[in-house]
């Protein structure tokens, strides 16, 4: 009994960690530009899939850079081709992210097959806690996780860049007529989000596998977790995504693992019930 609450404790803080970073890159930018981009989650894919590649030629650690990188440039791509052109009608935005993951999904599918594919760990082995082994890889996901929020909190507190995109969630207006120019914070934003769904998905096909269809349950719980936590509030995200991360291992221990995914479905049910703005919605804030 006391293993299995361990187990849970730890496991919980790691998953957690990862659903935060997974859903702080979709919340900056909602809260930023004020609308759903979800072609984030298929950047997720696009960062398992560059590691997996890169893997074939350079040491764990590179793999990790470039990818990340790689996930970056091609997510600002996104923004300056399709997002920029269409960012004043938000629907519209919504429908062309999700057939852009859609489209992602089948050009993956016939370049790698249906076939759900490892990703090797960034480091490998397994450390033992009071007689419960867990895989060290999972260790790196929550350090890597929490360094990513540290330095994304020093960003955006103590540099010129931070505090404009920062004004800009507040009153994107007023922040224009004081001289900060939206599309390139816009850029920085969608550079940052980038490395963070180069690393969320490097970090999530560690912890499960890599597959064409892998950003559906991300995207579902990070909606679960935005919902919660209010969209566009980081505040909110990093509350829920402890809630969501510990109700799933909860629920994978004591119910099914096969339900895993059951406990987040739910909570978006109650939330639209009984709060629909969440917890700590508002406008736009950082």
């Amino acid at each position: 009994m006391a293993g299995d609450i361990l187990s849970i404790l730890i496991l919980g803080l790691i998953v957690s960690s990862m659903y935060m970073l997974i859903a702080t890159g979709f919340t900056i930018i909602y809260s930023v530009s004020n609308i759903l981009d979800l072609s984030y989650f298929g950047f997720l894919m696009v960062g398992a899939y560059s590691y997996l590649l890169f893997y074939e030629v350079f040491p764990t650690y590179i793999c990790l850079i470039l990818a990340m990188i790689t996930t970056s440039i091609l997510y600002i791509l996104m923004y300056k081709v399709v997002i920029r052109r269409l960012i004043d009608n938000p629907v519209l935005v919504v429908v062309m992210t999700v057939l852009f993951n859609l489209v992602l999904e089948y050009i993956l599918l016939i370049v790698f097959s249906r076939a759900q594919r490892n990703l090797f760990p960034v480091i490998p082995g397994v450390t033992e806690i009071y007689g419960t082994k867990f895989h060290t890889n999972m260790f790196f996901v929550m350090a890597a996780s929490s360094t990513v929020m540290i330095a994304f909190w020093l960003f955006i507190k103590k540099t010129y860049a931070g505090k404009a995109i920062l004004a800009i969630s507040m009153d994107a207006k007023g922040a224009k007529l004081s001289g900060i120019d939206p599309d390139k914070n816009m850029t920085i934003v969608y550079a940052i989000a980038g490395l963070m769904a180069g690393l969320s998905g490097i970090s999530y096909g560690a912890y499960t596998a890599v597959y064409p269809d892998m950003f559906m349950f991300p995207l579902i719980i990070v909606l679960a977790i935005v919902l919660i936590g209010g969209l566009g509030s980081i505040k909110g995200t990093i509350i829920a995504s402890g809630v969501i991360g510990f109700l799933e291992i909860i629920t994978t221990y004591w119910i099914d693992p096969k339900a895993r995914g059951l406990s987040a479905l739910i909570c978006i049910i109650l939330i639209l019930y009984i709060r629909p703005q969440g917890f700590f919605g508002r406008k736009q804030t950082l």
